[in-house]
């Protein structure tokens, strides 16, 4: 899909949500993951706003992480949003094999795949950094990229601030998609179980099914959230008798969280009658 479709963001939490994804496979490889975020520069009455196509973004964002962790053997990635006059600055940053210098013009190039480097997998179509590059062009922004072999690259992104790079008809006054069911997108799981399959052993991150109860919908969807990799089975109104029930009968791995109880339940053994 061309057409961008934008929305006005929460770009902090989105952008965290979107790197919690990665912070168990990049931790498990070894790796410290940080992730720097100017939140100043985001308030304030005169701030037009970041809008932005979400799936675009996430198909940004996960495409670069992905990238920085294959790349990537020891030492850190990082992750840096800021604000440079009208344009947001998205940077990802990472200490792994490097670029040669002579492929680096080609990077963006589609099909294009650099020789020598050696990742944690063979696999790719060589179109993922061009679809990064053609997306970040329909935010009014562009995409460069730095990097010296065995030191490390960095990605450095620019978006448009406000609507100036929108064209007529491409705004929306809301995004369509329910929280939940962003949170199981089918780029953000892709990107994710690809990610585990690199881990040692091949072996995917085990992620506990969750069972996430709250009064307040505000609370149950950041939960859900933060373990997009979980097959969420039950989002609940409220905090109830019944939904403890579920969580013994199901004997499923279970999450708790209340403003009014501060219960949480990890495993389903502390679920008992």
């Amino acid at each position: 899909r061309t057409k961008a479709n934008f929305v006005v963001v929460d770009i902090i939490r989105l952008t965290t949500d979107l790197t919690a994804l990665f912070r168990s496979s990049i931790e498990s490889a070894g790796l410290r993951f940080v992730v720097s975020i100017d939140e100043d520069a985001f308030r304030g009455s005169e701030f037009p706003g970041v809008f932005v196509d979400i799936d675009m973004y996430e198909k940004i964002l996960l495409n670069l992480l992905s990238n920085a962790l294959k790349f990537t053997y020891s030492g850190h990635i990082y992750v840096c949003l800021s604000v440079e006059g009208e344009f947001m600055v998205l940077e990802v940053s990472d200490s792994g094999v490097g670029i040669p210098a002579n492929e680096l013009p080609f990077v963006f190039d589609r099909f294009h795949k650099v020789e020598g480097v050696y990742g944690r997998s063979h696999e790719g179509s060589g179109i993922g950094l061009a679809l990064v590059k053609e997306l970040v062009r329909l935010h009014g922004g562009s995409a460069v990229v730095s990097s010296t072999v065995g030191q490390g690259t960095v990605f450095r992104l620019t978006f448009q601030l406000g609507t100036q790079h929108m064209p007529p008809g491409h705004m929306m006054q809301e995004d369509k998609v329910s929280p939940a069911d962003r949170a199981k997108s089918r780029s953000r799981v892709s990107f994710v179980k690809e990610a585990e399959r690199w881990m040692p052993g091949g072996a995917a991150i085990s992620h506990p099914d969750l069972e996430v109860m709250d009064d307040e919908e505000g609370q149950r969807e950041p939960i859900g959230n933060l373990n997009a990799g979980s097959e969420i089975t039950k989002q609940r109104n409220n905090v109830s008798t019944a939904g403890l029930e579920v969580c013994i009968q199901t004997l499923r791995s279970s999450l708790l969280a209340s403003l009014t109880r501060s219960l949480l339940v990890l495993r389903s053994q502390f679920c008992r009658r």
